[in-house]
């Protein structure tokens, strides 16, 4: 089945989005972290990640915050106020996944 969530984000930059840095976006099916790398300060980063057992894949915490960890889909943010190098994302603490997913949204 496919399974979707939707969240808005406010203050960003709406005429060009997404961070241009060449790590981004950054997309796997290997059960791993991903690492992404940015352009921006103030970055609104987002990780989302599939779970191939059908429960929810353990959120990471501090400093990621949730949005949604239910029903073989993790989906997580945080804000950056400083470019990041070699950011690790997390794919969460059990669980396998097998599509995982992450991001950077300019901010306005």
């Amino acid at each position: 089945f496919i399974r979707a969530n939707a969240f808005g984000i406010a203050n960003v930059n709406t005429g060009s989005p997404f961070d241009s840095n060449a790590s981004l976006p950054a997309n796997s099916t290997a059960n791993a972290d991903l690492t992404i790398s940015t352009s921006n300060a103030d970055d609104f980063i987002i990780g989302a990640f599939r779970s191939s057992a059908g429960a929810p894949t353990g959120a990471p915490g501090a400093p990621w915050i949730t949005i949604q960890d239910v029903n073989f889909c993790l989906t997580y943010y945080r804000i950056v106020s400083a470019t990041q190098t070699n950011l690790t994302v997390p794919k969460g603490t059990a669980g396998t996944t097998n599509g995982a997913l992450a991001d950077a949204i300019k901010r306005a």
